[in-house]
């Protein structure tokens, strides 16, 4: 049984690392306005049981993938209590994988996967991590995989930073990115050619914070209006309320209206200087 499922151990390492989208947005540089990136998240410690983990953030894969997955899949008795897995395993998970734990699997925080193997809610996981599910499903002209996705999941928050470095090409061949936008039910702006944030919002992703978005035409950030002077009275205050896109337009260029349809239709203001 366990050739069936497995062809190999290092298949199975990979169908339970739930490695990390390979396909990320390309970096439109969006200034941040305190000019320092994110602190990275610390992980937090394996859980000494397979419960379902508590608190904020606090979502790990259940330890018995890596001890006890074989034994696992070889018997037939009921997994108890059900195995806990990370959105990014599950949506990685080999579907023979998924066959067996079936109703005896939750999705951390507490998002139990039904015996027919879909989750009972959508799956809340990082937008890079559904767009390279996506994108290989794509690719591989998978059309059920790639509509299972799109109903299935949805794109966790990002800063507001994040989401304007999303107002990047979407990197694919024409004909499978047609294809991909009319799946999900979207029409390619004539404008743009396609933006990773077209995807990042019909997946339902949100902004974690409310910040404005200062947009320019000008690349140098010393030509900006002199309320964001250093010497201005409230110079942090701004610093911390703005995020800046500087100089990824021309003046004139149809692009800045595209932008900022993109940015509104997530609820992020934008304020704009061509001068």
């Amino acid at each position: 049984m366990f050739r069936q499922l497995f062809p190999s151990l290092a298949l199975l390492a990979l169908m339970l690392t739930a490695p990390l989208a390979a396909a990320q947005a390309q970096n439109f540089d969006a200034i941040p306005a305190d000019g320092a990136s994110a602190a990275a998240q610390s992980q937090p410690a394996a859980p000494a049981t397979p419960a379902v983990p508590s608190g904020t953030g606090a979502c790990q894969d259940d330890p018995r993938l890596e001890g006890e997955l074989l034994a696992i899949l070889a018997s037939d008795k009921p997994v108890s209590p059900p195995i806990t897995v990370t959105p990014e395993t599950f949506i990685n998970l080999d579907p023979e994988i998924l066959a067996r734990l079936a109703g005896q699997m939750i999705i951390c925080p507490n998002n139990p996967v039904l015996k027919s193997g879909k989750p009972m809610r959508k799956v809340v996981a990082p937008f890079e991590v559904i767009w390279d599910n996506l994108r290989k499903a794509a690719i591989a002209g998978d059309e059920a995989r790639v509509k299972q996705v799109l109903t299935s999941y949805t794109a966790a928050p990002k800063t507001t930073e994040e989401i304007v470095n999303l107002l990047a090409d979407v990197d694919l061949d024409e004909k499978v990115k047609n294809s991909l936008y009319k799946a999900a039910g979207m029409g390619i702006s004539k404008v743009t050619g396609g933006q990773m944030i077209d995807f990042y919002t019909v997946l339902g992703g949100k902004p974690s914070d409310k910040k404005i978005v200062f947009m320019s035409n000008r690349e140098d950030p010393s030509r900006l209006p002199e309320k964001f002077s250093a010497d201005s009275e409230n110079h942090k205050e701004l610093m911390e309320k703005y995020v800046f896109f500087l100089g990824k337009y021309s003046y004139g260029s149809q692009h800045k209206g595209s932008y900022i349809d993109s940015l509104g239709r997530l609820g992020i203001a934008t304020e704009h200087s061509d001068h």
